[in-house]
């Protein structure tokens, strides 16, 4: 065996070695190849590809009190370290020489001394163990020789860190950090973090693809590579700074992220110091991208590198704008529906600098005193009134109202916890829209519309999956309490939800509504890292009102119909949804164009899980087309829905649409699969002998002489429904005669409308 020369204390005796360790029972519970009485006085060592696993001490750390304890043996056997919480190594500490340590449960931290005698060329590996974010802490001192080191990374799904927080200046080798990827190439992230006591690093950091470098304290490296993909987190409110000694390396075109944390809102100018490298290092500006965390109100006006006097020293930094506070609630000092009302705009006294709104410096609009807080934009009757600050930031529980029909801000934030709202209030009917460059939304965000107004946010929306947009209705009881929205942007940055909503607790009039007009599916928000049934919530007449033809297909955002929900699609335009569409009241098809649904369809049990199983209460499950087609593209989208056309008050055509060269075999032959629903079908009209029509949709080319397709499968019970349907041929069919059938399947208790296809006339063949 290729025992580790760092410790000869015990040497002829030799290493206890592991035999087994079974479950948590740590030192004292495994097997070792002899009991001594005295384990300090002897070197341990786990080897031949056995794992240690220690005491599982929930609120402390299982003490392991040999001499010196080794995992694997350099150019030998491997010998690895499962932990559950944390490990106290005594005397001489832990030695990682050959092998893998990856902790379970919570984030552990390794106490004691702590040495590295892998080589390079085979490092030990620190990785994750599982689907949850989990990380180790070296909480001790690390020693290791220039030529050792180790890999860190992370592991199935979920990401990984490796922490530094005692002193590791006697740490000459390597550090490797690198994230996997997922079986579609998403990665799993992994984090090198610089803490504590770990200021001043000997070795060598080489950062790979999706992993950060996370400098929670000024530290410094004496070699660090950033390979394409790498990125850098520095923690500026616990003085986090990456100082590197004696070589910087960038790899790859595309620039490095450098993420500023935690700055701190400051009432002058600031500069932040983030990176500092060796004056020799070609990297420039254009080699980074200076990232802010918004979430304390802060904003960056420029970075750049700058160079020491003496040439020997290059430091990437950041100049944060100076931020000015409101101070005054204009709730009484304005009239809501006053478009020329008092603004704090041009009131010196309502902002903190004493002075009116000028450029220079962002403005943070905060709660103040016990009720919500007002802020009004200036009115303009002709022109659209731009925001001359660089920055506008509103917190939980505060209201900004648009009086011009258009209104300019460079950046807009809404942070915070609690409620807040742009809300749009004016005496007429015309539009209001906010234009801007970025919209960050970092909690709730209310959109209130009445009036029969158009409020636009006209810019991109980014935001994490923990905010929520909601358009909603206000107050009151007339028809003049609906409104619109609508998000004009390439909102693929915003992984929230959006919810659409009249927000009234008790029953409402049809004609009370909020409507979301959407012309892209990127209006609507972009992935989210796991599936949300609810990522659209069409609540208590909340509206969908799609103004171009558009497919919803990104997988991780559902659909949600509560109470009453409606999808409003413009004539000559297509709304598909290929996204999981749930139930729990009334869903409305309104317009004259076309919904086309091919998601899965699910609906809510009782206790407000998504099930399959449809609910007893047939308001639950109800779908009302008045206006316009319903095209299935899956046999089951509609399967479980009481389908009702009525056009009575629209006075629209209404009807099914089915592709006769529809990919879904089981939709080909079946036709639209309602098997759940008691009641699949009905049709509300003063002629009681009208029929549903079925469009036949059929490209350039036309089926064979003779084509049977499936047009609906009801149980059977609800055979006679199959007589309220007509088809439609369309033109290029127009030589073929339709017959209907009724095909039953006795084993599945159903019943299937089926259309015969068949050519007639002369056909003249020449030879």
């Amino acid at each position: 065996m290729s025992f580790i020369p760092f410790f000869a204390f015990a040497e002829d005796k030799g290493y206890v070695t592991l035999v087994q360790c079974d479950g948590v029972k740590g030192f004292y519970g495994a097997t070792w190849s002899e009991t001594v009485d005295v384990p300090s006085n002897r070197n341990y060592l786990v080897t031949d590809n056995k794992t240690y696993k220690p005491s599982y001490v929930k609120d402390g750390y299982d003490w392991i009190p040999s001499r010196s304890f080794t995992f694997g043996e350099v150019n030998g056997g491997k010998g690895n370290f499962f932990i559950y919480y944390s490990s106290g190594f005594s005397n001489e500490g832990v030695i990682f020489a050959n092998g893998e340590c990856y902790p379970n449960q919570t984030n552990p931290s390794i106490y004691g001394k702590i040495a590295i005698a892998s080589p390079t060329t085979a490092p030990f590996v620190f990785r994750g163990s599982g689907k949850a974010e989990r990380g180790i802490a070296f909480a001790g001192a690390v020693s290791c020789p220039e030529n050792c080191g180790i890999l860190a990374y992370s592991h199935m799904i979920g990401g990984f860190y490796l922490a530094f927080s005692g002193d590791v200046s006697k740490y000459y080798g390597s550090v490797v950090v690198t994230s996997e990827y997922d079986n579609v190439g998403r990665p799993w992230g992994a984090n090198l973090i610089f803490k504590g006591d770990a200021s001043c690093f000997g070795g060598s950091v080489t950062v790979g693809a999706d992993a950060t470098l996370d400098m929670r304290i000024a530290a410094s490296i004496d070699k660090v590579t950033l390979r394409e993909g790498a990125r850098i987190n520095v923690d500026v409110a616990s003085g986090g700074k990456l100082a590197v000694r004696s070589t910087f390396s960038k790899e790859g075109v595309h620039p490095v992220p450098v993420t500023i944390m935690n700055a701190s809102v400051k009432a002058e100018e600031t500069r932040c110091d983030l990176l500092s490298m060796p004056g020799d290092s070609t990297c420039t500006i254009k080699d980074f991208k200076v990232i802010n965390d918004e979430d304390m109100y802060t904003m960056i006006k420029s970075v750049g590198i700058d160079v020491s006097e003496d040439g020997k020293t290059k430091t990437l930094y950041a100049v944060y704008y100076a931020t000015v506070d409101f101070k005054n609630n204009e709730e009484k000092l304005f009239e809501h529906d006053d478009p020329c009302g008092f603004s704090s705009v041009t009131n010196e006294s309502s902002w903190s600098d004493s002075n009116v709104v000028h450029g220079d410096v962002v403005y943070r609009i905060v709660k103040n005193g016990g009720r919500t807080t007002y802020f009004s934009l200036l009115h303009q009757e002709d022109v659209p009134y731009v925001f001359p600050s660089p920055g506008l930031y509103f917190s939980a529980d505060t209201v900004l109202f648009l009086r011009s029909k258009d209104n300019v801000v460079s950046n807009v934030f809404f942070v915070g916890s609690g409620e807040k709202g742009v809300l749009g209030l004016r005496n007429n009917k015309n539009d209001l829209a906010l234009h801007s460059d970025r919209f960050v939304v970092g909690g709730r965000l209310t959109i209130g519309v009445r009036n029969e107004i158009k409020l636009r946010l006209i810019g991109p929306v980014e935001g994490d999956e923990n905010s929520t947009i909601t358009l909603q209705s206000l107050s009151g009881t007339t028809a003049l309490c609906r409104g619109w929205g609508e998000m004009r942007g390439d909102n693929s940055h915003f992984a929230g939800k959006i919810r659409v909503t009249s927000n009234y607790p008790q029953t409402v009039s049809y004609n009370n509504f909020a409507s979301l007009i959407v012309t892209s599916a990127s209006n609507l928000g972009g992935p989210r890292s796991s599936f949300t049934y609810d990522a659209l919530s069409l609540d208590r007449y909340g509206q969908l009102d799609v103004r171009e033809s558009i497919v919803l297909d990104e997988p991780t955002r559902g659909i949600f119909v509560s109470w009453i929900g409606r999808m409003l699609v413009a004539e000559e335009k297509e709304l598909a949804i290929k996204q999981q569409l749930t139930v729990n009241g009334r869903l409305y098809k309104e317009g004259a164009g076309m919904l086309a649904l091919g998601g899965d369809l699910r609906f809510l049990d009782a206790s407000g899980a998504v099930t399959e199983a449809i609910p007893s209460d047939a308001t639950n499950r109800t779908f009302y087309v008045t206006g316009g087609k319903v095209k299935p593209l899956a046999a089951h989208a509609l399967d479980g829905l009481d389908v009702v056309f009525s056009n009575k008050t629209s006075k629209l055509d209404v009807g099914f649409a089915l592709d006769l060269h529809t990919t879904d075999e089981e939709l080909r032959t079946k036709g639209i699969c309602n098997v759940k629903s008691p009641s699949p079908l009905a049709f509300l009209d003063d002629n009681s002998s009208k029929k549903i029509p079925v469009y036949v949709e059929c490209a350039d080319e036309t089926p064979a002489n003779e084509y049977l397709f499936g047009v609906m499968t009801v149980d059977s019970g609800c055979a006679a429904v199959l007589d309220l349907l007509e088809v439609i041929r369309p033109s290029v069919l127009s030589s073929y005669k339709v017959k209907l059938n009724r095909v039953p399947d006795v084993n599945a208790g159903t019943v299937t409308l089926v259309a015969n296809l068949k050519k007639y006339g002369f056909a003249i063949s020449i030879r």
